[in-house]
């Protein structure tokens, strides 16, 4: 028998969906069905377990074996692209820019020591105070998973023996901060005090009677940006919080413009 503890879970509702996150974590976290099988034996202890992990392997390796060679998923894609990075010339010249992550995969992770290994440069912005990133790790602080992602980042960097520069740290003190400062610091207060000093385009906040004319407001600030200040559509993004709301009207009118 192929299953030894999932025979009657494979048609309950659900099962393939929690069976499918298992696997992209499998894949994130770099445990291929071979690494799987080799643990299997350290459960024995525990029968359930120890039949659950026996079962999940006999899905990934025919899994992997059904779809190698005709399809992929994301993880895959990141897999392919670590395995790749070192044979083009296109990112050697590059500098990179990593942006939005308090935590990485090892599958993440790798893929950032393939780059530093190609690379001239590559930035990553992590949140966190320069105090908080200096003191000793501790579990309970609030940018406990950033602080721990910026020592692996230097332990890889140590490993492949890659120059560190000095990381930058935007203090309350930069000048080009003051504006997020003073948001920052008045977040929950109401009514919300003015900013008095010159933000010279850093920060603008428009008001519209309706979602169609905020749309409509983004595309003519887009077009001006594009025609009097040299940008180009690619340095532009645009960042929605109601997507239902705004995901049609956006469509349609950028189409339109």
């Amino acid at each position: 028998e192929p299953f030894q503890i999932f025979e009657k879970a494979t048609n309950k509702f659900g099962f393939l969906e929690e069976l499918d996150k298992l696997i992209t974590e499998f894949k994130r976290h770099q445990i291929t069905p071979e690494i799987l099988k080799e643990h299997i034996p350290y459960t024995s202890e525990n029968i359930t377990l120890n039949y659950k992990l026996a079962d999940f392997h006999y899905i990934y390796e025919n899994l992997n074996h059904l779809l190698q060679n005709q399809y992929i998923d994301g993880e895959d894609q990141l897999q392919l692209l670590m395995e790749v990075i070192g044979k083009t010339d296109l990112l050697q010249e590059a500098q990179i820019y990593i942006n939005g992550f308090y935590r990485f995969t090892p599958q993440e992770l790798s893929i950032v020591a393939e780059l530093l290994k190609v690379t001239n440069n590559v930035t990553i912005a992590l949140i966190a105070t320069e105090d908080e990133v200096n003191k000793p790790l501790d579990e309970l602080d609030l940018f406990y998973q950033t602080k721990e992602t910026y020592k692996t980042l230097e332990l890889i960097a140590q490993d492949l023996q890659v120059e560190q520069k000095d990381t930058i740290f935007i203090t309350e003190n930069d000048e080009k901060a003051q504006p997020f400062v003073h948001l920052q610091k008045h977040f929950d207060d109401r009514p919300t005090p003015s900013y008095m000093d010159t933000v010279a385009e850093q920060v603008v906040v428009a008001e519209a009677v309706h979602p169609r004319a905020e749309i409509e407001g983004v595309i003519q600030e887009i077009l001006r940006l594009i025609r009097e200040k040299g940008y180009r559509y690619r340095d532009i993004a645009l960042f929605v919080r109601e997507t239902d709301q705004y995901y049609d009207l956006i469509q349609t009118l950028f189409h339109d413009y």
